[in-house]
């Protein structure tokens, strides 16, 4: 998928902010906070996060795509939807996730990075 670059592609795509993972049979459900990108404020774009969990459930067969920083430079770096949850139980921070598809049958979960 595209990334959203400009503010109403920003406004109109779903976001989550994972705090959790497990498996749900043949599907991986991510639990977080659903959230919306607006544009605005000191940064240009700020999530406005929700306050109530939410679950997407991400097929097997779906493309996660994380955040790896570096000191030099900000990367991707793709990831096996089964080992979503290993990596999320390891995180000290929690990640906004672009999501791609129905929250009920995801096709991608891509993270965001905002300077």
């Amino acid at each position: 998928m595209r990334q959203p670059t400009t503010c109403q592609e920003l406004a109109e795509a779903r976001f989550l902010v994972a705090v959790a993972a497990r498996r749900e049979g043949p599907l991986i459900r991510v639990t977080g906070y659903p959230a919306s990108a607006a544009c605005g404020g000191p940064d240009g774009v700020r999530y406005d996060v929700g306050t109530g969990l939410a679950a997407v459930r991400l097929l097997p067969d779906a493309s996660v795509t994380l955040v790896a920083l570096s000191s030099a430079e900000v990367d991707f770096r793709s990831l096996a939807p089964a080992a979503l949850p290993a990596q999320l139980a390891g995180d000290r921070v929690r990640r906004t996730f672009l999501v791609t598809g129905p929250w009920t049958a995801a096709r991608g979960l891509t993270e965001q990075f905002l300077l």
